[in-house]
């Protein structure tokens, strides 16, 4: 919380106010009490539906999982051994050989090696 004109105010950078932007999101909510008890008082911060934060920390989000996890799920590329191939880059597609899996994710097409060993 930070004191903005006499008042507090739960920060935007703050992981709660990540958490209730988005619970606000999926639940349909328009408005959330946000409320903190202190011994020398009790603060209650009614926060909004904020559509432009959460539309940034979804394509946020969504870059995070289609360049860091899912690559991580798919091939271990992160915490491969030394003979795995390299990731592929934002705008690469895979050269490897694949399997009848193939994976489509935001519009890349992610090949699987084959499971078979």
């Amino acid at each position: 919380m930070e004191l903005v004109e006499g008042e507090y105010s739960l920060k935007k950078d703050h992981a709660y106010f990540y958490q209730i932007q988005m619970q606000l999101k999926f639940s349909g909510s328009v408005y959330c009490d946000f409320v903190v008890w202190r011994e020398q008082e009790l603060i209650v911060q009614r926060i909004s539906l904020d559509h432009q934060f959460i539309e940034s920390a979804l394509d946020r989000g969504t870059k995070f999982f289609k360049y860091a996890i899912l690559p991580e799920i798919l091939g271990k590329y992160y915490s491969k051994l030394p003979s795995q191939p390299e990731a592929p880059k934002e705008n690469e597609s895979s050269t490897a050989s694949t399997s009848a899996q193939e994976v489509q994710s935001y519009g890349v097409i992610v090949g699987l090696k084959s499971l078979e060993k």
